[in-house]
C-alpha cells in the first residue's frame, strides 16, 4: 500500500473535523434558535451630507437586540427606556446570510415611519442593520449569538 492511500482517510478526518464546527454554527443563525445581537457602531447617512459614524447612545440605537424568531418580533434590550419592538415582515436565507425585514409606523402624528432589514451571516454571527425613511439612513454593525 502506498503512503497516498494511507494518507487519504486521515486527511479526510482531519478536513471534516474542521469544517463540522462551521456547519454547526450554521445552524445557529438559520432562523431556528433565537438570537440576541449587540449593536458596536453606527453610521448616519443623508443625501446631502454623506455618512458619518454617530454615537449608538445619542440616536437611541439599543446596545442588544432580541430576535425572537417563533414570536417573529425584534426588541430593544438595552436601550434603558420602555421596550420597543418590531415585527418581522419577511425572513430569507441567501447566499451564507439570514436576511430580516419589517416597517414601522414610528410616533403618532409624526412622519417618522421607517423600512429596516438586518444581514446576520450565519458563519459568524455578524450583523449589520439598514433603517431608512425619509432623507435618512442609518447602518448599524454588530454581532449576533444564539440564546
Amino acid at each position: 500500500m502506498r503512503l497516498g492511500e494511507t494518507m487519504r482517510p486521515i486527511l479526510l478526518l482531519i478536513l471534516s473535523a474542521l469544517f463540522v464546527p462551521n456547519l454547526a454554527m450554521a445552524a445557529d443563525f438559520d432562523g431556528s434558535k433565537a438570537l440576541i445581537c449587540a449593536t458596536r457602531s453606527a453610521m448616519e447617512c443623508t443625501e446631502n451630507d454623506g455618512c458619518e459614524r454617530v454615537s449608538l447612545e445619542d440616536n437611541n440605537v439599543p446596545a442588544f437586540i432580541d430576535v425572537d424568531f417563533k414570536a417573529k418580533m425584534i426588541k430593544d434590550k438595552g436601550h434603558g427606556q420602555s421596550e420597543r419592538s418590531s415585527k418581522i415582515a419577511g425572513m430569507k436565507q441567501i447566499d451564507g446570510k439570514l436576511f430580516l425585514q419589517g416597517a414601522e409606523d414610528g410616533r403618532d402624528g409624526i412622519r417618522d415611519g421607517l423600512a429596516w432589514s438586518i444581514a446576520i451571516q450565519d458563519d459568524n454571527g455578524r450583523m449589520v442593520l439598514t433603517a431608512s425613511g425619509g432623507d435618512v439612513g442609518f447602518v448599524v454593525f454588530g454581532a449576533c449569538v444564539p440564546h
